[in-house]
């Protein structure tokens, strides 16, 4: 139910953050004081987060999806672990945050990106300046946070054929020994 909670309030977020962007936009003269979020495009952005982020298990829903594999043996996956692993997509709000932190959305930035054709709230220019301003500190970080999400997904996906996946120190083993591998 906490899930579901804090799903809602995500979502809450997404149409704030959006709605407050439409209001600069109107500020900025950018756009007219009667566009909507259509009007003003926002809307296919406003669809694909929410879809990414209403994504998550339901308490009250539960099922089981057996695949077969070779010499009659099945696997099966719970949905709890399924769409557990379907909400990882969510890293991308991260960026949003970054953007913030480092200054992207203040008036300047956005007359220079203006100037200069570049879309700052495009991922890729925020990930550029958080190498820029932060290279010792976000290579590390985002080493640890691949092999923690991957080991995860690994966990998820190879718990129901090998028991021994029910730790995620044994995901992070086995990613870790396929890296240096490879």
């Amino acid at each position: 139910m906490g899930v579901s909670l804090n799903v809602l309030l995500v979502v809450w977020g997404i149409f704030r953050y959006y709605s407050g962007l439409l209001e600069l936009d109107k500020l900025r003269g950018a756009m007219l004081p009667q566009d909507t979020f259509y009007s003003a495009g926002y809307l296919p952005e406003i669809c694909t987060e929410v879809l990414i982020c209403i994504v998550h298990p339901l308490p009250f829903l539960y099922f089981e999806w057996k695949k077969s594999e070779r010499g009659g043996l099945y696997t099966i996956y719970g949905s709890d672990d399924l769409f557990t692993a379907l909400m990882i997509p969510r890293v991308y709000l991260l960026f949003r945050v970054f953007r913030d932190f480092y200054g992207l959305n203040n008036e300047n930035s956005r007359y220079v990106g203006v100037l200069c054709k570049v879309d700052l709230d495009h991922p890729f220019v925020t990930f550029k300046n958080l190498m820029l301003e932060q290279p010792i500190t976000i290579i590390p970080v985002l080493y640890l946070a691949v092999i923690s999400v991957l080991s995860y997904a690994l966990c998820i996906f190879e718990r129901p054929t090998d028991a021994e996946f029910l730790d995620l120190r044994n995901g992070i083993w086995v990613f870790r020994i396929n890296i240096i591998t490879y």
